[in-house]
């Protein structure tokens, strides 16, 4: 089953410039 969403999900970075990007890339989905 693919995951279409996720309502929040909360994760401590130093940096979110670069952490969005990394994110993404790892969930698969889009960041806002």
């Amino acid at each position: 089953m693919k995951v279409s969403h996720i309502e929040h999900l909360g994760i401590a970075v130093k940096n979110l410039e670069e952490a969005i990007p990394y994110w993404e890339n790892v969930l698969g989905l889009k960041c806002y």
